[in-house]
């Protein structure tokens, strides 16, 4: 990223259909799935590992859960 905040790149890319399929409540049924609060989740955070990135992993909240 640049001093300005500009360069943004894409680092990381994850399927929320597959989290949806094990998770059903975090989808907004009355909503358009290209909408982008068509699933309710946040995002705790983001474990990087130091030298490895296939380890790094997101902590999302769920409602009723928070899973890695």
């Amino acid at each position: 990223m640049e001093r300005d905040y500009s360069g943004w790149f894409v680092k990381y890319h994850i399927d929320l259909g597959d989290i949806s399929n094990a998770f059903p409540q975090i989808v907004l049924m009355y909503r358009d799935p290209s909408d982008l609060n068509y699933y309710r989740f946040a995002i705790l955070g983001l474990i990087r590992e130091e030298d490895d990135d296939d380890n790094s992993f997101l902590v999302l909240s769920l409602p009723s859960n928070a899973i890695r």
